[in-house]
């Protein structure tokens, strides 16, 4: 009887941990999505790009459409040419993630590290939209 006990507690604190492991990888936070909408920007997927950024003036989609048009003609058009400047990325590293009180903004800081060696710090606002967080653009 005391075996049993044993194996039970110990397969329910393995259960426990494997849960606590699982919430704790959550792939859905603020951080992870500017990094992995960055990482699209420098593979050159430009259409996925803009699918991760919101704009202010995203009042209605007619004005989403219409900024999303602009935006990924810009960067196709420019895209290639900071490409070029650049360099190839290395790697994309969170450097700090802050989620605001009102669990709607953050402020995420990206460190992007290029072929070169070189690297530079990118200061990226998010929003969560329709519970989807992204790039927020105000200007």
């Amino acid at each position: 009887m005391v075996m049993n006990t044993k194996k039970t507690s110990l397969f329910l604190l393995f259960l426990f941990t494997i849960l606590c492991l699982v919430s704790c990888s959550n792939k859905h936070t603020p951080g992870n999505k500017a990094k992995a909408t960055m990482e699209y920007l420098y593979q050159g997927d430009f259409e996925k790009y803009v699918d991760g950024v919101s704009f202010a003036t995203d009042t209605t989609e007619e004005n989403r459409t219409a900024n999303k048009a602009l935006l990924l003609s810009f960067m196709k058009e420019k895209g290639p040419e900071l490409k070029k400047e650049k360099g190839e990325v290395k790697k994309i590293e969170i450097i700090s993630e802050n989620i605001n009180l009102d669990k709607k903004t953050a402020k995420v800081v990206l460190k992007i590290t290029y072929a070169s060696g070189k690297s530079e710090t990118e200061n990226v606002d998010m929003k969560k939209i329709k519970g989807d967080w992204k790039i927020y653009l105000d200007k």
